[in-house]
């Protein structure tokens, strides 16, 4: 269940889906997997075994861009 951060910290996520910019801040939606604080986006996709997020085309892909 996510909740709104009530601090500034990193998203632990593999690759944050607000990459470059991992940065977790006040207001935004968060959530733990694995007692790790994430973006409540980026638990989802890791919940779900998405790949990370390109940091190139910004899209979830196997393999090359």
């Amino acid at each position: 269940m996510s909740f709104q951060a009530r601090y500034t910290g990193a998203c632990a996520a593999e690759r944050c889906r607000y990459y470059p910019d991992d940065l977790i801040r006040e207001g935004d939606d968060v959530d733990y997997l694995d007692d790790e604080l994430m973006h409540a986006e980026c638990a989802k996709a890791t919940r779900r075994g998405e790949p990370p997020m390109c940091p190139n085309c910004f899209t979830h892909h196997r393999g090359e861009c």
